[in-house]
């Protein structure tokens, strides 16, 4: 027979052992080692030639570093945009399509699943030699932009 005591003690030391538990699942070397989020603001003023438009725009892209795989999400705002990519190319310069992201609607691309970069174009991310570009009518070579900055 268990006291209130007894009961509340089981209990208190059933939640300590479950809690450390899930702190170990959770720090299982490999689990988050290697995965890198960048933040990218896209404007018009980053295109080449610079754009005044009063569109905007926000990414964000995920790597992981073992595998050059990445993952991310771009939302744009205040533009017709057309299509949008990430590109190889330093800050001021134009560049090459690298991925083309899939336009899921009411200005929101995503990276398409299982994307993998070249070893060379995974070298240029690491040097922030990447970026993301939207294209509108208005401006077929690109009305937003925004350099994928490495920290």
């Amino acid at each position: 027979m268990i006291n209130r005591y007894g009961k509340g003690l089981f209990l208190g030391l059933t939640l300590v052992a479950t809690a450390s538990l899930l702190m170990l699942g959770c720090a299982t070397p490999g689990a988050t080692e290697g995965r890198q989020s960048i933040k990218v603001g896209l404007e018009g003023s980053q295109s080449v030639p610079p754009v005044a438009s009063s569109a905007t725009g926000k990414a964000m892209l995920s790597l992981d570093k073992d595998s050059r795989e990445i993952s991310g999400r771009l939302e744009v705002s205040n533009i017709k945009a057309t299509k949008a990519h990430i590109h190889r190319g330093g800050t001021g310069e134009n560049g090459q399509v690298v991925v083309t992201l899939e336009d899921k609607g009411n200005g929101v691309y995503v990276i398409p699943e299982f994307t993998a970069l070249s070893v060379d174009d995974f070298e240029k991310l690491l040097q922030s030699g990447l970026y993301f570009q939207v294209h509108s009518e208005q401006y077929p070579k690109g009305e937003l932009r925004g350099q994928i900055v490495m920290r």
